[in-house]
């Protein structure tokens, strides 16, 4: 089985969770960026935040549902969406790893909620890395969990991502044509494509482009640079990406702490303590370790 193989099935089949934890906003970052995300009450002013970045094919609320309340004990917590998945930002523009780093640290700057501990959950650790790499101003540290420098770990492996982004690419390109004409047939297509979702809401394309942009990934010439605390939680059972992969991740990343708990893939979606805890921990080990920065100004009234 490919990564793209466990990947695609770990979240196909998942309903949206429902989540009776704080509340949800729309927020416009400014040049067509709107999406939603979901919102927690810091427990006390002055308490960290958290931000959480979900893996591909996810949400943050598939992604994260089990561990909202128990990180509202100690942090402020924001989770969106990525670009087309969910709820989140809907763009023409090719996918990027980079563009939902920038998105991410424009929310934290519009909520005014930065630095935060960057949580990122397969997909969502490359974002967060590309984050402490590009825009460190907003963040104070990261929690990679379920991750690795590099995707693709075997040739096939990069090939079906590789794939998969080709797909998206063209089904976007082939739809901008059709568009294009401005009569009745491009409108009703168009019409049709723009409510072909899964019962997630993703935009297919988007979600497919993402797969492609896992495939190119590849931090290990300049993870060695990054001055942010971090830790690394490695699930010991992961089908997806090796644990090796996310071991030798955790060794190129200065002065990272590592956690480890037994599980595959999707123990995200478990209701597993032994997960909760590790992720609280490894929270907890970079929000209060080394280069501490100031915790963000009047949390309980700026963030909600």
């Amino acid at each position: 089985m490919t990564l793209t193989d466990v990947l695609s099935e770990t979240f196909r089949h998942s309903e949206p969770p429902e989540i009776s934890i704080g509340k949800v906003r729309r927020v416009d970052l400014g040049a067509g960026r709107r999406l939603n995300v979901r919102l927690v009450r810091p427990p006390v002013a002055g308490a960290p935040t958290v931000l959480l970045l979900h893996g591909w094919t996810a949400t943050a609320d598939v992604n994260f549902s089990t561990l909202y309340r128990p990180l509202s004990e100690r942090c402020a917590v924001i989770a969106p969406d990525h670009r087309g998945h969910g709820r989140g930002i809907r763009s023409d523009e090719p996918f990027t790893l980079r563009a939902c780093a920038d998105d991410a640290a424009d929310l934290l700057k519009h909520l005014g909620a930065g630095p935060a501990v960057v949580l990122g959950y397969s997909m969502g650790g490359p974002v967060a890395l590309l984050m402490a790499r590009h825009r460190p101003e907003v963040v104070q540290g990261v929690v990679l969990c379920a991750t690795a420098a590099h995707f693709g770990h075997n040739a096939a492996g990069r090939v079906a991502l590789g794939a998969v982004g080709a797909i998206g690419r063209a089904t976007k390109q082939a739809m901008a044509f059709v568009t294009s004409r401005g009569d009745i047939a491009g409108e009703v297509s168009n019409g049709i494509y723009r409510h072909l979702h899964t019962p997630l809401g993703h935009d297919l394309a988007q979600v497919a482009e993402a797969g492609g942009e896992l495939a190119r990934f590849d931090a290990t010439s300049w993870l060695h640079t990054l001055e942010v605390p971090a830790a690394v939680v490695v699930t010991t059972d992961d089908h997806a990406v090796p644990p090796l992969d996310q071991h030798m991740l955790r060794a190129a990343l200065p002065g990272a702490i590592g956690f480890e708990v037994p599980g595959d893939h999707d123990i995200c979606l478990q209701e597993s303590s032994e997960f909760i805890s590790t992720v609280c921990a490894a929270v907890d080990s970079v929000s209060t370790s080394g280069k501490q920065l100031t915790a963000p100004r009047n949390a309980t009234t700026t963030i909600l």
